[in-house]
């Protein structure tokens, strides 16, 4: 790594800054930085860089210096002068973060190039370690391959040691490759990983197709692929199979178990549900399993005070439990802190308008890990997104006054932001939902936008969504009182709550305002106008039935993005193949896999021995045994297959079954009624379907091997004749 090779510099020059109070510890967790409306040409605050000359690498010119510089809305990397293409050599250190030794964090931020040509290929590296020089920058964290010239997301995962504080990103230029490279929006938040060792699944099935193969969790299950021997071939969606009332479901009011037009729902870790209770103008929090609320926001009223809240439209609570309000009546952004009795006005309050202060009529609100806040600005046709102690928002979507182009929105209702910083937004009146990427300019559908409509690919008047740590999108689809999932790219949603008219049945929906979705994978729906929260609760088993033999396995999503991987089981073609007389079969070993050895044997009566390739067996050495056509004496043979000298598949038996069709006439001994064409004899199973007509007549001494009559079937046999069966079965 470059950082190990230092020992090659000839000189270092360090540039600091000089020494403030904002730079006399490390910077507190979540960190964001995103160079917006701050001053230009300076270096931002407790940034650091070093420049690198090498006599090897580049020639020492005066210009040849690495700074930070400040643009309006990006910070820069490069030489002294930008006009000036020299070689360039150098590093940016960020702040000091107060890291945690052994946990896990996730750093982000965009980054493009200024002049760049076609063929750049020069990357940037990015390291952390102890001390901001790059002698002590000895773990690397990611690398890039070009510099694009238009903004691209750079993600890397890290996990500090005790002293590690600093993460320093390694610029290299030249003339050939242009001379500056652009960041902004850079983020360093703790990376919250789910329980998946929680998460378990099995797999119970029968030897054979034709019968279903059942999977269980001790979790819901959101999606299952099937694997056949290695690939995937079949996925499913988890369902609800049950929905409960967690909250409200007493009539429209303001007792303590009662809601009146929820709009807003939300759950947090300790699984307390918090409710928007827009026209009690309160928040109200019911802890796990209780059915009465407790007012922890406004309450007092509809009003201005700090006290109250007026129409609040939605809610969110953060990792340490501030209760951020959309205060839609007030047109304002409301937080109040743990067991506050007041709430403190965080964006907006500066009257109804569309100015960078203001905003009108707010929907919905969301923070991220860093602390940034996402609104749904609903009347402004846009999402406004608010810093911590910022006085003013920033346009990250819409704001191009109503209409239905790519840059458009028109009446904002709800939204979510992901962690790459993929804005999701609920267009209302659009009917449907688009993302905006980080510093996009235009959205890009992702549910919806067929205008108005009941089918699986509209929407009709949208308000709340949610989107997994998959990167489903959850919808709730307020006149078709349904929850719609749409995976990404997908073109149709799938109905996974509702949907069954409008109604108060537990099945029901009535004008849905809100989803959430939890670990598991339960919906919480905030069901406005049946003044209730439903709780649509994930199944934990999951069925297919095989028609393919093969070792079967399954992956299942459950818990967060968890996965539980199951054993594989064996599904054979049939345990007792039954073919018809003078025809061929073949068997499957089940478990097909690079690498394995195959040594098929039959069992004739004597004991399992191996068999080689004949003019009838063919594969003896395979996954794949092919018998062409077995004499039927070999009726009842036995097969199995050994696998890696040590494991058996299961064991076949061979069968000749003959049907009854009664095509030309009811004589037994005519081989146009039967099913293969030819008569039975003694190695053969015939089977007598139910309701068959014309039905047999024996008028002459006939055998089979077993005789299967369906209900409602009849054998005639004429007096003096004989029917032998046989007691093979």
């Amino acid at each position: 790594m470059f950082g190990k090779a230092i020992g090659i510099l000839l000189l270092l020059i360090l540039q600091f800054k000089s020494a403030n109070s904002q730079c006399s510890g490390p910077a507190s967790l979540p960190y964001f930085e995103d160079f917006e409306n701050q001053l230009t040409d300076s270096t931002p605050q407790c940034f650091t860089t070093e420049t690198i000359y090498n006599t090897i690498l580049s020639a020492k010119v005066a210009n040849n210096v690495v700074s930070a510089f400040q643009g309006s809305k990006y910070l820069g990397i490069g030489n002294g002068s930008l006009a000036a293409y020299t070689s360039c050599y150098g590093w940016l250190f960020l702040p000091a973060m107060d890291f945690v030794p052994g946990k896990n964090y996730n750093l982000s931020f965009q980054y493009r190039g200024y002049n760049n040509l076609p063929n750049n290929d020069y990357p940037f590296e990015v390291f952390y370690g102890t001390a901001p020089n790059a002698a002590s920058m000895t773990r690397i964290v990611g690398s890039t391959k070009f510099w694009p010239n238009n903004y691209t997301a750079f993600n890397a995962s890290f996990s500090p040691i005790a002293g590690e504080k600093y993460v320093g990103i390694y610029y290299r230029s030249s003339p050939d490759y242009g001379n500056a490279l652009y960041l902004d929006n850079i983020s360093i938040a703790e990376a919250i990983t789910p329980p998946c060792n929680n998460l378990t699944a099995t797999l119970t099935a029968p030897c054979c197709i034709g019968a279903a193969i059942t999977a269980t969790t001790n979790f819901g299950i959101n999606k299952i692929t099937w694997y056949r021997n290695g690939n995937p071939y079949f996925t499913q969606n988890g369902v609800a199979n049950s929905a409960t009332t967690v909250a409200g479901g007493n009539g429209s009011g303001d007792a303590a178990n009662q809601l009146n037009a929820p709009f807003g729902v939300f759950l947090d870790a300790a699984k307390n549900v918090y409710v928007a209770d827009a026209a009690n103008n309160r928040i109200q929090k019911f802890a796990p399993g209780s059915t009465t609320g407790v007012t922890v926001a406004g309450g007092n009223g509809s009003g201005v005070a700090a006290n109250q809240l007026n129409n609040p439209r939605g809610v969110f609570v953060d990792a340490i439990g501030n209760i951020y309000v959309a205060d839609a009546g007030n047109n304002r952004i409301q937080k109040w802190a743990v067991a506050a009795t007041t709430g403190t006005t965080v964006a907006g309050g500066n009257g109804q308008g569309n100015a960078a202060n203001q905003l009108n009529f707010p929907h919905g609100i969301f923070v991220d890990a860093a602390g940034k806040m996402y609104i749904a600005d609903g009347n402004n046709n846009r999402v406004q997104r608010w810093l911590p102690n910022s006085t003013t928002g920033i346009t990250v979507a819409g704001g191009n006054g109503a209409g239905s182009g790519t840059n458009q929105l028109s009446y904002v209702t709800g939204l979510f932001a992901d962690a790459t910083g993929n804005v999701y937004v609920t267009d209302f009146s659009n009917n449907r939902v688009m993302r905006w990427g980080p510093l996009s300019f235009n959205g890009f559908l992702a549910a919806g936008g067929n205008g108005a409509g009941s089918g699986e690919f509209s929407l009709n008047a949208p308000r709340g969504l949610f989107v997994d740590c998959s990167g489903n999108v959850y919808v709730a689809d307020q006149n078709n009182h349904r929850i719609q999932k749409w995976a990404p790219g997908a073109t149709l949603g799938v109905t996974v709550a509702g949907g069954n008219g409008a109604g108060s049945a537990a099945n029901q929906l009535n004008s849905p305002a809100a989803v959430f979705v939890d670990n598991n994978g339960n919906i919480l729906v905030a069901d406005r106008l049946n003044h209730r929260i439903q709780q649509f609760t994930l199944g934990n088993t999951a069925t297919y039935t095989p028609t393919i033999p093969g070792a079967y396995t399954a992956i299942i999503s459950g818990t967060g993005c968890c996965t539980a991987t199951t054993l594989p089981v064996i599904i054979n073609a049939v345990n007792s193949p039954s073919i018809c007389p003078g025809s061929s079969t073949y068997f499957v070993s089940g478990n097909s896999a690079s690498g394995n050895t195959y040594q098929w044997q039959v069992n004739t009566g004597s004991g399992f021995v191996n068999i080689g390739n004949t003019s009838i067996y063919n594969g003896v050495l395979s996954d794949t045994l092919k018998l062409q056509i077995p004499s039927t004496s070999w009726y009842g043979y036995t097969y199995r297959c050994l696998i890696n000298g040590s494991a058996y598949s299961p064991e076949f038996t061979l069968k000749f079954t003959i049907n009854w069709t009664g095509n030309t006439s009811n004589a037994w001994e005519n081989a146009n009624n039967w099913s293969c064409g030819i008569l039975p004899d003694e190695f053969t199973d015939v089977v007598i379907e139910t309701g068959a007509y014309n039905y047999p007549f024996v008028n002459a001494n006939a055998a089979c091997g077993s005789l299967k009559l369906m209900p409602g079937s009849t054998v005639t046999v004429k007096t003096g004749m004989k029917l032998d069966v046989k007691s093979r079965q």
